[in-house]
């Protein structure tokens, strides 16, 4: 898993305009297949599918799992439990669970230094 700063990240995988809003609780496991912003609260388990970008300003309490080529943003949003990309991204604004990636993921936490801050 590579680590990015905020810029590099940023650069690489620019903020997209969501099409979609989930607010509310939602209890059920949720699979998302376009660019959309939680707003509310996810209990269950969440499937970002490749190429879909999500911003959670809310909470995700249950696993995500980000498909290749797919980003996940937590702006302010907070993740309770784990992060497993397979070949996805991630934008951390806090410290969650656990974070597991394979060698084409990506992830910027704010709370380690980047690859490239440690030469």
């Amino acid at each position: 898993m590579k680590r990015l700063t905020r810029e590099e990240f940023d650069t690489r995988f620019p903020s997209r305009k969501p099409v979609e809003e989930l607010t509310g609780i939602l209890n059920d496991p949720v699979r998302i297949e376009r660019d959309t912003a939680i707003v509310g609260r996810v209990e269950g388990p969440l499937l970002i599918d490749a190429g879909a970008q999500v911003v959670v300003m809310g909470v995700a309490e249950g696993p995500i799992t980000v498909g290749p080529g797919a980003v996940l943003r937590c702006e302010p949003g907070l993740v309770e439990s784990s992060i497993t990309l397979h070949g996805g991204a991630a934008l951390l604004s806090a410290t969650v669970g656990r974070v597991r990636g394979d060698a084409g993921s990506v992830i910027h936490d704010p709370c380690g230094p980047a690859d490239s801050e440690t030469g």
